[in-house]
């Protein structure tokens, strides 16, 4: 995906940064430096007042999420309580839910296929109790942040808009899902992840944007930076300030 010049009502001032097939990147920012708000407005949730999104070389304007969906661009949000999962349904609806047609005929949904492609997808995430009927509001946090990834995953996204993806999950299950992370662009996914643990988007990223004020102020790679100069940055601060 590649966004240029990018505003929106919600936030997002001036965003330009680009997306190669099967890449992590990552927004490093403050509290309140837009990063929600720019995964915001690639799913179509604000609206785009300025500037333009490719994706594949293609200009694309998403006026709801449903578009994005529909190009292959999903987003696995920081609240998975509110705006995830459906307590009400098993684990096996949960997942299912963001691709029918893959398990159904006719409009009808075929149970087996269906209970087949979940099973995989359970014991590809290690998702405990490993079962396709179970009941999700007793799982850990780390197993429901677990189904969150394979609701998602099922549809074959392209992009993947991740926001603090291991926000209250253990050490257990924030090592799987950063497997499943790296898993995920060697078959050529693209993600674009958003997290306030610095720490996380350095050693998960192949590139990250700097994120201030709803724009993008500067583009580095996590391998060959030091986090304290991001944090300088990212603070306005002078180094010689500080040594002194």
């Amino acid at each position: 995906i590649n966004l240029k010049d990018i505003k929106t009502l919600n936030g997002v001032n001036n965003v330009n940064l680009k997306i190669h097939k099967g890449e992590v990147v990552g927004l490093l920012g403050l509290v309140g430096s837009g990063r929600t708000e720019i995964l915001r407005s690639i799913f179509g949730l604000d609206k785009i007042t300025n500037g333009n999104m490719e994706f594949f070389d293609e200009k694309i304007a998403l006026k709801k999420p449903e578009d994005a969906i529909k190009q292959g661009i999903v987003m696995i949000p920081e609240d998975r309580r509110k705006q995830g999962l459906v307590f009400t349904q098993n684990t096996r609806s949960n997942i299912s839910i963001t691709d029918l047609k893959k398990i159904s005929k006719n409009q009808v949904i075929k149970f087996q296929k269906e209970g087949s492609l979940v099973k995989k997808l359970i014991e590809l995430l290690d998702i405990k109790p490993n079962e396709i009927n179970g009941n999700i509001s007793f799982y850990s946090g780390g197993n429901q942040q677990k189904v969150l990834f394979a609701k998602w995953i099922f549809s074959s996204p392209k992009l993947i808009l991740l926001d603090e993806p291991t926000r209250g999950i253990d050490i257990g299950a924030k090592r799987k899902i950063y497997e499943l992370i790296n898993n995920l662009s060697q078959k050529g996914v693209s993600i674009l992840l958003v997290s306030s643990e610095l720490e996380e988007v350095m050693g998960l990223a192949d590139r990250a944007y700097l994120v201030k004020n709803g724009e993008t102020i500067n583009e580095i790679i996590p391998n060959e930076t030091a986090i304290d100069d991001v944090l300088f940055e990212l603070f306005d601060a002078k180094k010689e300030l500080i040594n002194e």
